[in-house]
């Protein structure tokens, strides 16, 4: 670890920040890819094949979590091994993303069918709610060293 003083080149500060933050930064890559899956399969199933919109995000949010383990256990936290203990972490991702999804669908319906907000904009405020649990869930519960 270095110390940040005004002698450190910006090379050794973004180094430095990458390396604390390293987590974070894959997870929001990360997520910017599972919300392209699920956002996409949900416009796709609302805007082309008129499925009802509640019916959309199971489908669209169950295809952004299984991208959603792969990705995040094999290269946001590293979790290399392919053992009993994968079966326990999507056991444990499972139970996170049923939080989230919870979560989710009742911002979903609370937004849309009680605030009349648009169904795209309510998606997308879901969407950081739902991040923000997986997130903190992953980090301290599903894929803790």
């Amino acid at each position: 670890m270095i110390t940040i003083n005004t002698k450190n080149s910006l090379k050794e500060i973004v180094i430095f920040n990458i390396e604390n933050y390293k987590h974070l930064i894959r997870f929001a890559i990360v997520g910017v890819i599972n919300t392209a899956v699920d956002f996409g399969i949900y416009s796709l199933c609302v805007g082309l094949l008129h499925i009802y919109y509640m019916i959309a995000q199971v489908l669209g949010y169950s295809a952004g979590i299984i991208n959603s383990f792969i990705l995040n256990k094999f290269w946001t936290f590293e979790s290399r091994e392919i053992n009993k203990k994968t079966t326990g972490q999507f056991i444990r991702f499972i139970i996170v993303n049923a939080l989230s999804f919870g979560a989710a669908f009742l911002g979903l319906w609370l937004l849309v069918d009680n605030l009349s907000v648009n169904k795209y904009i309510a998606k997308i405020i879901t969407i950081a709610i739902s991040q923000t649990i997986n997130f903190l869930g992953y980090k301290l519960w599903v894929f803790r060293k």
